[in-house]
Order: C-alpha cells, then sequence, then structure tokens
C-alpha cells in the first residue's frame, strides 16, 4: 500500500522531470555546437558571431536555471577532492562566461555597437583569453560526465555480448585517436598562447575550409573531454578486483 502511495505521489513529478532532462540535453548540445561555431569567427563572419555569441550566452543562463539544484547544495554536503575540483572548474566557466560576455560588448561591430562600451584594446585582449579558457574548461567539464556516458555504452551493448568487446576497442582507438590529435592541432594553431596571451596579436587563415576547422575543434574538444575523464577518474580512484575489463 505504501509502495503504491509513494509511486502515486512521485509519477506527476517523474513526468514533469522527464522532459526537463530532454530540455537539458539538447541545451547541453546546442551550446558545444555554437561554441565551435564561434571559434571560426574569421570564417562565419562578425555578425553571424556575435547573433551565435549571445545565443550562447542565453542558452547558458537556461542551463544553470535548469541546473539549480546545484547550487543549491553549494554548500552542503562534504567536499570530496573530485568535489572541489568541480565546483572549481564550474566557477571558473561562469568567470570565463561573464568575461566573455563582458568583452564581448567593448568590442562589437554589430549587434551590440549601439551601446558604444569603451575599451575595445583591452576588451579585445580578455575575449581572446577568455574564450580559450571557456573553450578548455568546457571540454573538460563535459569529460567530468564521461563516466555517465561510458555507463550507457556498457548498457547498450551488454546484451550484445558478440559485438561488446570489438565496440569497446573501437571506441576505445577512435577516442584515443582523436584525442591525440587534438593535442597536434592544440600545439599547431598555438592555442596555449591564447590561454596566456603569450601574445597580443591571433593570426587567422581566412582561407581554410570551415568542415576541416570544425572537425579539429572536435579533435580538440575530445581531448579536454578525456582530460577531464581521466582527472574524474584519478582523483576517484577505488581498488578494484582484478581480472579483465573491457576497453570501455
Amino acid at each position: 500500500m505504501a509502495d503504491g502511495i509513494g509511486t502515486a505521489l512521485t509519477a506527476p513529478f517523474l513526468q514533469i522531470m522527464k522532459p526537463i532532462f530532454y530540455v537539458r540535453i539538447a541545451v547541453d548540445i546546442s551550446m558545444a555546437a555554437i561554441l565551435l561555431f564561434l571559434l571560426g569567427w574569421h570564417l562565419f563572419g562578425n555578425f553571424p558571431h556575435e547573433i551565435l555569441g549571445t545565443g550562447l550566452f542565453v542558452l547558458f543562463s537556461i542551463h544553470n536555471i535548469l541546473n539549480f539544484r546545484w547550487y543549491r547544495s553549494l554548500f552542503r554536503g562534504r567536499y570530496t577532492v573530485f568535489r572541489a575540483v568541480q565546483t572549481a572548474v564550474i566557477l571558473l566557466l561562469w568567470l570565463c562566461t561573464v568575461l566573455t560576455a563582458a568583452s564581448s560588448l567593448m568590442i562589437s561591430r554589430d549587434v551590440w555597437a549601439f551601446l558604444e562600451v569603451p575599451g575595445a584594446a583591452v576588451g579585445r585582449k580578455i575575449h581572446l583569453v577568455a574564450t580559450a579558457w571557456l573553450f578548455v574548461l568546457s571540454g573538460v567539464h563535459l569529460g567530468f560526465h564521461g563516466e555517465a556516458v561510458v555507463g550507457k555504452i556498457r548498457r547498450f551493448f551488454k546484451r550484445r555480448t558478440k559485438t561488446a568487446f570489438a565496440a569497446g576497442i573501437f571506441l576505445t582507438v577512435l577516442t584515443a585517436a582523436a584525442a591525440v590529435y587534438g593535442a597536434v592541432v592544440f600545439v599547431r594553431r598555438r592555442l596555449y598562447s591564447d590561454l596566456f596571451l603569450l601574445s597580443e596579436f591571433k593570426f587567422f587563415d581566412f582561407e581554410e575550409s570551415p568542415a576541416v576547422f570544425l572537425a579539429e575543434a572536435v579533435c580538440m574538444t575530445v581531448l579536454f573531454a578525456v582530460a577531464g575523464f581521466c582527472l574524474r577518474r584519478l582523483v576517484t580512484v577505488k581498488k578494484r578486483p582484478s581480472g579483465f575489463r573491457r576497453p570501455f
């Protein structure tokens, strides 16, 4: 009887939460896609860049509203090493997003130019550094949730034992290859220079292929996500029984 009453009471709540879950996924995917296109400012033009940047900030706000429970629990419970690291990354993402938005107003030439916010010279430097860190930290933040993705993949192949091992090998090799190439791109495109403002001037190749640029940006995202995934594994390491483990 008690179980039946509990189910009856929680059913409406679960029905509400399910659409919110899908909205949350849609918002996250949209944010990731927009961020990749924003990196290609030199390929897609300034006006679309400012429109997409505004949309990203709106989605960022929606993302935080949908995850308000995390903020409610910020000062509750015990802080493990991973929780402390995760909180630091999220707060840094907040800082980078605010700095990116503020500097966007300072250097806007189209959408927000009518505001005439001064400080374009300083704004360009802030924008360069803030967007670079926003890109890196977004990938790390994505990697923190990689455990859930791996779990879903394992459950998907659990009833397909003949293909599970092969699929695990393929996905592991594919991810590793993308991460390695992402590291090459990171160095070749000198993203480290943007992160630490080693140069105040950034050179763009206006003739490069947009498809190649986006593919390389995806590989860098995989690199940062793998770094976040490994960091989580490192700080939450537990003793596991010896024996064979599937490679994903």
